[in-house]
């Protein structure tokens, strides 16, 4: 009987497989590090962001927030996170924000085990 409590990794295998074939045809040895980079920056700050706005009932800004954190998540393979985002800013751009704090939480566990994976990739690609 298959094990359905697998966690889905926090990284889409076939999404950093087209980052590091990115990297090499762009020639630039450091593509994927200077990527993960930018998100270990500006995620925290961006869910910071996030939190602040449910906090202030302020659903243009999660709505606005959310959808830049979902594409930069997207764009690394942290999918589960993209999709966490997505939701949150369908609460932004309804205005109604009914379940926005208890996602909130799971996207900041998310958030850690995407940071964690995306510092395991660094290693390996040392």
């Amino acid at each position: 009987m298959p094990d359905d409590a697998t966690p889905e990794p926090a990284l889409d295998p076939a999404i950093v497989a087209e980052l590091r074939h990115a990297e090499r045809a762009c020639g630039n040895p450091e593509f994927i590090a200077q990527l993960i980079a930018l998100f270990r920056a500006n995620a925290p700050i961006r869910l910071a962001r996030i939190r602040e706005a449910v906090v202030a009932r302020d659903g243009s800004t999660l709505g606005h927030t959310a959808h830049t954190l979902k594409s930069n998540c997207a764009m690394l393979g942290a999918t589960k996170l993209a999709q966490m985002c997505a939701r949150l800013e369908a609460f932004g751009d309804s205005g109604s924000l009914e379940g926005a704090a208890g996602l909130l939480g799971d996207a900041d566990a998310e958030l850690t085990l995407v940071l964690a994976a995306l510092e395991e990739l660094l290693a390996l690609d040392q």
